[in-house]
């Protein structure tokens, strides 16, 4: 059995995110269905009931603070034998859901740690999305430009990322094996960082071809199960077993998450990070894109308003 958390957190619109996720959700196979059930672990109140059709689930209401997911985590860990992450700005299509669904029991294995999708923006796997969804290489260009103009910030939470600028602003041509090669020799734990997470222009361009191309997302697609050695994983939604994700915790806190605590205990015992290749899914947008100081440039009231207008359009192409 499969428990999928779905932690909404306190967004305005939170409902719009909500009615995406539970798009999806229904679309799964019926005989899927059966072998899933669904925390929400919210902090709003909302009907969540009448947006789900034919899926067991259970819904937890949360105090309205700022910083709640531990607390929702402790539910998570209660899940069945497999646990799924996954937050309320991540959009997984019915086809990955029945194909993780499906293939779950590579997580049986000894070294398997976690399985995630593609999402458009994560890290590591936005460039394998990049490369991999958007089919105008002059478009997948227009991207890499970007990158390469994004300089690497020092002291964005407390890290100095100022020596991945020989990636970016040093650099004439977009290399990302290179990028994490130089992310892997940081100096610090917090190694989560891409261009595609500060850089607006280039988050723009993406999700605008992700709206033009929707259909292209949420098609079934052909699907593999490979292994990512990039050296970090931001952590916005993953498949994992739950005994591993109790075991994690044993690292100790480090932050008010536990995404830290994945990637030093998958380093510490040699675990494989698998991915769902052309699983494409979305991550809206990191919250370090709403301070960008580039966000006026292209024409942004704030970060905030243009994720819920990019939610807008996905759902006006769902209907």
């Amino acid at each position: 059995m499969i428990t999928i958390n779905y932690l909404s957190h306190n967004r305005r619109d939170f409902w719009k995110y909500w009615k995406v996720t539970s798009y999806f959700l229904n679309k799964i196979k019926p005989e899927n269905k059966e072998k899933i059930f669904l925390n929400i672990l919210a902090t709003k109140e909302h009907d969540w009931s009448s947006d789900l059709e034919g899926i067991n689930h259970k819904v937890y209401q949360f105090p309205d603070v700022e910083l709640n997911y531990m607390q929702k985590v402790q539910v998570c860990l209660q899940s069945d034998e497999y646990a799924v992450k996954l937050d309320e700005d991540c959009f997984i299509p019915n086809h990955v859901w029945d194909y993780i669904i499906e293939n779950i029991n590579v997580l049986d294995e000894e070294d398997n740690f976690v399985l995630t999708p593609m999402l458009s923006n994560g890290i590591p796997h936005t460039d394998r999305f990049v490369e991999s969804f958007i089919v105008d290489e002059n478009y997948r260009q227009k991207i890499y430009e970007c990158y390469l103009k994004q300089e690497m910030p020092r002291g964005l939470w407390g890290a100095d990322y100022s020596p991945l600028n020989l990636y970016t602003l040093s650099s004439w041509v977009w290399d990302s094996d290179k990028f994490f090669e130089g992310v892997s020799n940081l100096d610090t734990y917090l190694k989560g960082i891409h261009p595609i997470r500060i850089c607006a222009d280039a988050q723009v361009l993406l999700n605008d071809y992700i709206v033009e191309h929707l259909d292209r997302l949420v098609a079934e697609h052909k699907y593999s199960i490979k292994k990512f050695t990039e050296p970090y994983y931001t952590t916005s939604t993953f498949v994992i077993k739950t005994e591993d994700w109790h075991k994690l915790l044993s690292m100790g806190s480090y932050d008010s998450f536990d995404e830290i605590q994945m990637n030093l205990y998958r380093e510490k015992y040699n675990k494989n990070f698998l991915y769902v290749e052309n699983g494409f899914g979305i991550h809206t947008i990191y919250n370090t894109i709403y301070g960008n100081k580039n966000i006026w440039n292209i024409g942004m009231e704030d970060g905030y308003t243009y994720e819920v207008d990019f939610v807008d359009s996905i759902l006006g192409k769902l209907k």
